[in-house]
């Protein structure tokens, strides 16, 4: 017996020796594929297109190669190991998701960036529908390679923990990459009127007076889609929006309890105070609607920055007056030195600065000779910024565009926290206003019920802090305030802002103070979120400090 003990153990220690002998060669594999797919996308950065297939190639190879040694008769072996196992499995399931993310993923991703469509006063829109099959096929490995890696069991060493969490945060931003090409490959085509022609509001926002969506509706345009060519139709100032005498659109009692004393569904200057670009999408078509009879598409919501992304692929224009627009002074000249240019008596010159600005930047999209691929990157760097969001008509096109960044919608999720700050005194100072929020929570260790089952929950704490960076000698329609006085004194360039903090559905205040005062908040529900609002004044050169402690559920009710 203890000869056939001995020989057992001897044989455990040969086949570990063995498999691990291996290690050193898949882990150079490993880190070899990596840094193949980083030179890759330098090339494509580059346009290096012949580089870059290279590079993804040889990369697949290197993934491939240490998966083969995983997957291998000696490392099977040593995985099944009662207790000693676990690593050899973790390398196994890091390996093959490094094959699959090289072969099923980068490779068709880096066909479609190869081929980018051309831009010739329109977008050609076949390279777009050439790539919506291996796009979907991409996600779908994606997904999967991710749900493979978060079920591999965990050996907790050093190393391979480090490893993992690199490959699972490479895995994150890389899904946000392929769910955005895919969701442009499959909605762009409608959009830009591939089955006929399309027609959008343009609500064009001023970041000087703050909305939840970006800024008060400083200008317009109304563009036409046909065949993947934009035109512009119109364009115009916000002088020309004329309010409805009575609501445009029915969005429920849940909105008309939070917003309906400020006429957000029959007024243009309050139709974009929810942060839920589906909710501003319909009420701007309703509201265009009832001025001219006309029935959009859909509504895209920009501001000036992402006129900044679009003059990087179309180049300067020359505004009226011969200030030149660049990609790298355009949100300085329309945010700030406008009201410089242009003072109080010269409004409608200042309302139609920005109007022109929009269709001297559109108006060159319509031009051949522009750069297809650098202009859908611009743009979708716009939109993860926060500074474009669409919203279409179609039912089918708004599924897809609402569980995007690009839909602006709210999520519905718990946990979640979102600040939101709006301009309360009617000054144009929103561009001196600086956010900052942090969030820190923890598991409260219990499940409570409050109405939709018994929940997990997390405890946490919501600090947000605003910073009123003004400086002196701005012109006075900037500081100027609007709201009705409180009989106190405002020191010239003072910000009033209404503050909302956004949770997940039945989120919960226990305690809030400002400056390190008690602090009363509103507490309110939209799209099912909890909102919790206030109004915070700030001096210029100081700083709020909104501190809430908080609770909200985690997880799917039991």
């Amino acid at each position: 017996m203890l000869r056939v003990a001995l020989a057992g153990s001897l044989l455990l220690i040969l086949l570990l020796a063995a498999a691990a002998v291996r290690l050193p060669s898949v882990r150079e594999d490993l880190t070899s594929a990596r840094r193949g797919l980083i030179a890759a996308q330098e090339s494509l950065r580059g346009g290096d297109a012949a580089g870059a297939r290279e590079r993804i190639t040889a990369a697949s190879a290197d993934a491939g190669s240490a998966e083969a040694v995983t997957d291998g008769v000696l490392w099977r072996a040593a995985r099944r190991l009662p207790g000693l196992g676990v690593p050899f499995e973790e390398v196994a399931a890091v390996a093959h998701v490094s094959a699959v993310v090289t072969r099923d993923v980068a490779r068709p991703l880096g066909d479609v960036a190869l081929a980018p469509p051309a831009w010739q006063g329109r977008l050609d829109l076949a390279p777009l529908v050439a790539a919506q099959a291996p796009l979907r096929s991409a996600d779908e490995a994606l997904v999967a390679a991710t749900t493979t890696l978060r079920q591999a069991p965990r050996s907790r060493l050093g190393p391979l923990t480090s490893a993992r969490t690199e490959l699972t945060d490479e895995l994150t931003r890389l899904q946000g990459i392929v769910s955005g090409a895919r969701l442009a490959a499959d909605v762009l085509p409608s959009l830009l009127g591939a089955d006929g022609p399309r027609r959008y509001f343009v609500a064009v926002q001023n970041p000087a007076e703050p909305r939840a969506t970006g800024g008060l509706i400083g200008a317009f345009a109304v563009l036409r889609a046909e065949g993947g060519r934009p035109v512009l139709e119109q364009v115009g100032s916000n002088n020309l929006l004329k309010d409805a005498p009575a609501p445009v659109v029915d969005l429920g009692p849940e909105h008309e309890r939070r917003y309906g004393r400020f006429g957000s569904n029959r007024g243009w200057r309050a139709a974009n105070l929810s942060p839920d670009v589906p909710t501003v999408g319909r009420t701007l078509a309703a509201l265009w609607r009832h001025r001219t009879g006309e029935q959009v598409d859909g509504v895209l919501l920009v501001d000036p920055q992402a006129l900044a992304h679009l003059l990087q692929v179309t180049g300067p224009v020359t505004l009226p007056g011969g200030v030149r627009l660049t990609a790298e002074n355009a949100v300085q000249e329309l945010t700030i030195e406008v009201y410089r240019r242009f003072p109080r008596a010269r409004d409608a010159e200042r309302n139609d600065y920005l109007a022109q600005a929009a269709r001297l930047v559109f108006t060159r999209l319509q031009q051949p000779g522009l750069d297809g691929r650098r202009l859908l990157e611009q743009a979708s760097r716009a939109v993860g910024t926060g500074h474009l969001s669409v919203w279409a008509a179609d039912p089918a096109v708004q599924q897809r565009l609402a569980a995007a960044p690009v839909g602006g919608a709210l999520p519905g999720t718990s946990p979640y926290v979102r600040v939101v700050t709006q301009d309360a005194g009617g000054s144009k100072l929103g561009t001196y206003l600086r956010q900052d929020v942090d969030y820190a929570a923890a598991p409260t260790g219990e499940a409570v019920d409050l109405g939709a089952g018994p929940q997990p929950e997390e405890q946490g704490t919501v600090q947000v802090s605003l910073a009123n960076t003004a400086p002196r000698g701005l012109p006075e329609y900037v500081t100027l305030r609007a709201d009705a006085p409180d009989g106190r004194p405002r020191p010239r360039g003072q910000i009033k802002v209404w503050v909302s903090v956004y949770l997940g559905p039945r989120g919960t205040l226990l305690a809030a103070t400002l400056d390190g005062r008690p602090v009363t908040m509103q507490a309110e529900t939209e799209r099912g979120h909890a909102v919790l609002s206030t109004f915070v004044s700030i001096d210029p050169g100081s700083t709020a400090r909104l501190v809430l402690s908080v609770r909200q559920p985690t997880g799917d009710p039991r």
